[in-house]
C-alpha cells in the first residue's frame, strides 16, 4: 500500500515531513531534528549533489510539472538544516554540511536553473 502525503505534519515527534512535488509526483522530504541539536534534511531525489552542486530536475512521466518544483523549492529554501542529504546523489559523497544561507543561496542557484 502506498502512503501519500499531501500537507506538512510532524511524526514521532522530531520528524517532519514536508510534501515537495514537482520532480515526480508525491516527492517528499523529511526534516529531523536530532535530540543532539542538529537539523537534517534528507531530500531523496528532489534535490540531489551532482559532482558537488546541488541539482533538480522535473520528470513529466511521473507527474512532475516545473511549476510544483519551483514552489517546493521555495519551501525548501526557507528551510535550515545544518546537513542535507539525498538518496540520489551523483559523486562520492550524498551529503553536504551547509549554513542557513549557504542553503538559501544554493536553492536560489538551483531555481535560476531551473
Amino acid at each position: 500500500m502506498d502512503c501519500m502525503f499531501d500537507k506538512r505534519k510532524v511524526q514521532l515527534g522530531n520528524i517532519e515531513v514536508i510534501p515537495t512535488p514537482g520532480h515526480t509526483n508525491g516527492s517528499v522530504c523529511f526534516l529531523v531534528s536530532s535530540p543532539h541539536g542538529r537539523t537534517y534534511l534528507f531530500t531523496g531525489d528532489t534535490v540531489f549533489l551532482n559532482n558537488g552542486g546541488w541539482d533538480t530536475f522535473v520528470m513529466e512521466r511521473a507527474g512532475g510539472t516545473k511549476s510544483d518544483l519551483k514552489d517546493s523549492l521555495v519551501l525548501l529554501r526557507d528551510l535550515e538544516p545544518g546537513v542535507v542529504i539525498s538518496s540520489a546523489s551523483l559523486g562520492v559523497v550524498p551529503f553536504r554540511e551547509v549554513s542557513a544561507d549557504e542553503w538559501r543561496s544554493d536553492m536560489d542557484s538551483v531555481l535560476r536553473a531551473l
